[in-house]
């Protein structure tokens, strides 16, 4: 009988766990923010990833163009050096949430800006690609997922 009397029923059990989770301080990963995060990705895959493949995962992604001065000594080192300093900024190349500096949320506004203020892509890509150029169409597009996506990622404060 007197055993019965220290057995922690499963009520207790559950209240003691969560109480050394919150006096250590153990953050567990939200389910909720894992299938956001699936989610976001899936739409970035099928709707952004297409836009953006060749204007900017050529620096921020798997460097799918190559054209053919990249094969010019100088401009092949000049180019390596952009694309490293990009990547070590934004990595988009293999989804959702992105590589970089700072919260995704940050990354994201980071994003926005630099296509409003058309410092992405920069004007010396444009002028070896201007078939490559963002119409009105897919930019508005692009700028509205990024802004959605950001402010998505606000409200559930991630």
């Amino acid at each position: 009988m007197l055993y019965r009397s220290f057995v922690l029923r499963p009520v207790s059990l559950r209240l003691l766990v969560v109480a050394i989770i919150q006096f250590f301080g153990f953050q567990l990963p939200s389910l909720s923010s894992e299938l956001l995060y699936r989610e976001i990705n899936l739409k970035y895959f099928s709707q952004v990833r297409p836009l953006i493949e060749k204007n900017c995962l050529s620096c921020h992604g798997q460097n799918t163009l190559n054209p053919w001065y990249r094969d010019l000594p100088i401009i092949d080192g000049y180019i390596n050096s952009h694309i490293e300093e990009a990547k070590s900024k934004l990595e988009m190349g293999d989804g959702f949430p992105f590589k970089g500096n700072g919260k995704q949320t940050d990354i994201l506004w980071s994003v926005v800006k630099s296509i409003e203020l058309e410092r992405m892509p920069p004007f010396n890509f444009y002028l070896m690609h201007k078939k490559l150029k963002f119409n009105k169409k897919q930019k508005t597009f692009l700028l509205n997922w990024f802004k959605k996506t950001r402010l998505i990622l606000l409200k559930e404060d991630l």
